[in-house]
C-alpha cells in the first residue's frame, strides 16, 4: 500500500475505536435521560436528515480546496458535538431539545465525514485492489472493534457510576479526534479535475443500467442498516439488563468472532462468490434480529450478537465491494464525487424511511411497535441482496466479482 492508503486504514480503523466507544455509548448515554426509544429514533432522524444537505456542502468545498480538507473539518465537528454534550450534561434531562441540537451537530459532523471518508476510499484504490484494500481496512476496523469494549468496559469499571464513565469516554474520544484530524490533514490526492452534476448522476435514463441497480441497492441496504443505527444496540444493552460493563464484554466478544469472519472472507471467497455469500448472510442477519426483539433476554442477545457478527464481513463486505467497483468505473471520465454524494443521499433517505417506519409503528402500537418493527426492518436484509443477484443476472455484468 501507498503512503495515502495507509493513512486511510489507520483513520478509518482509529475512527471506528472512537465511534466504538463514544457513538454507542453516546446513544445509551442519552437513552438515560430520554428513557423513550421513540425520542432516540427522533434523534437519530435528524441526524441522518443532515447528511443529504451536507454531503453536498462538503463536497463543494472538496471540489474548491482537497477532501482531506473537508475530512478534518468534520473531525473537528465531532469534537464539537462531544464538547457540547459534555458542556451541557446536566442539562439535558431538563430541556430535551438539546438533545436534538446534538444530534444536529453530529449530523453535520457525519455529513462531512462520511463524504470525505467515502470518497476518499474510492480514490485510493481502483478495481484492481478495492477488496485488498477493504480487507485491510474491515481487519483495522474489527481490530479496534474488539479493543474498544475492553477499553469502555475498564474505563466503566474504574468509575463511581456508569454515567461517569461515559463521559471520561467522551474526554478521551475528544482528543483522537484532534490527532485524527492532524493526520486528515496530511492526506494527499487528486480527483478528477471537473465539476461534477448532482442532476446527471440522479437521471437515470442518462446513466448505465448499473448505476439504477447501484442506487436501488443503496435504498434497500438504507432501510434495514435504520435498525442498526436506533434499534439494534439499544434493544442488545436492555436484553443484557441494562448493563453497561456487561455490554462492553460481550462487545469484545463479538468483535473476536466479527474479525475471525473477516480473516475466513477474504482468504476464502473468490472471485464471483460475493452474492453467493451476501444472500445467505442476509437471511441469517435477519433472523438474529428477530430472535432478539421476541426474546428480550440474555439468550436473544448472545444470539444476535454471534449472528450478526458472523455475518457482518459477507454482508457489509458484499455492498460495498459490488457499489465500490461501480462507482469506480467512472473515476476516468468524471468527478466521482457525484456518485458517491448521490449514493449516499439515497442510502440516508432509505435510513430516514427505516426510523420514519419506526416511529410510526410506536405511534400506532406503543409497548408492541418492537415487535412488529423488527421483522419488517429484518426483511430488507433479504430483499437486498436477492434483489441485488436477479438485477445482476439480468444484465449479465461482471460486478460481483471480487478484485
Amino acid at each position: 500500500m501507498d503512503a495515502n492508503e495507509k493513512r486511510m486504514v489507520i483513520i478509518n480503523s482509529i475512527f471506528s475505536l472512537c465511534s466504538n466507544m463514544a457513538s454507542v455509548f453516546l446513544n445509551v448515554f442519552l437513552y438515560t435521560y430520554t428513557g423513550s426509544l421513540w425520542s432516540m429514533a427522533l434523534y437519530t432522524i435528524l441526524r441522518i436528515g443532515m447528511f443529504p444537505i451536507f454531503f453536498p456542502v462538503a463536497g463543494k468545498i472538496a471540489y474548491k480546496k482537497k477532501y482531506s480538507t473537508t475530512l478534518t473539518i468534520g473531525l473537528i465537528l465531532f469534537s464539537f458535538q462531544l464538547i457540547f454534550v459534555l458542556a451541557l450534561e446536566k442539562y439535558l434531562g431538563i430541556y430535551p431539545i438539546l438533545i436534538y441540537i446534538s444530534a444536529l451537530l453530529f449530523g453535520m459532523a457525519e455529513g462531512f465525514y462520511y463524504l470525505s471518508i467515502n470518497t476518499l476510499n474510492q480514490l485510493v484504490t481502483s478495481p484492481d485492489n478495492v477488496g485488498l484494500y477493504l480487507g485491510y481496512v474491515g481487519m483495522g476496523q474489527n481490530a479496534m472493534n474488539l479493543i474498544a469494549p475492553l477499553i469502555a468496559t475498564f474505563i466503566i469499571d474504574s468509575s463511581k457510576t456508569d454515567k461517569d464513565g461515559y463521559i471520561l469516554i467522551f474526554q478521551i474520544v475528544l482528543l483522537v479526534y484532534i490527532l485524527l484530524a492532524f493526520i486528515a490533514s496530511r492526506i494527499t490526492t487528486t480527483a478528477y479535475p471537473k465539476p461534477y452534476s448532482l442532476k446527471h448522476c440522479f437521471n437515470f435514463k442518462e446513466n448505465k443500467p448499473v448505476w439504477k441497480i447501484t442506487l436501488t441497492t443503496s435504498f434497500l441496504y438504507g432501510i434495514h442498516n435504520s435498525m442498526s443505527l436506533i434499534l439494534s444496540g439499544l434493544m442488545l444493552y436492555d436484553a443484557l439488563g441494562s448493563s453497561g460493563s456487561m455490554y462492553g464484554k460481550l462487545l469484545a466478544i463479538f468483535s473476536i468472532i466479527s474479525i475471525l469472519s473477516f480473516g475466513v472472507y477474504n482468504h476464502k471467497i473468490k472471485p464471483g462468490q460475493i452474492i453467493k455469500t451476501y444472500i445467505p448472510s442476509g437471511f441469517l442477519m435477519a433472523s438474529a434480529t428477530i430472535i432478539m426483539a421476541f426474546f428480550e433476554n440474555m439468550f436473544g442477545g448472545i444470539y444476535y450478537g454471534i449472528l450478526n457478527s458472523v455475518c457482518n464481513a459477507p454482508y457489509n463486505n458484499g455492498y460495498n465491494i459490488l457499489s465500490m467497483n461501480v462507482v469506480n468505473e467512472y473515476s476516468n471520465e468524471e468527478n466521482i464525487t457525484g456518485r458517491v454524494i448521490t449514493r449516499e443521499i439515497v442510502l440516508s433517505i432509505g435510513r430516514i424511511v427505516g426510523m420514519g417506519l419506526i416511529v410510526i409503528l410506536s405511534i400506532l402500537f406503543e409497548d408492541h411497535y418492537m415487535k412488529i418493527a423488527v421483522p419488517i426492518l429484518s426483511v430488507f436484509a433479504i430483499i437486498c441482496p436477492i434483489y441485488t443477484k436477479k438485477a445482476y443476472q439480468k444484465l449479465g455484468t461482471p460486478y460481483d466479482e471480487m478484485r
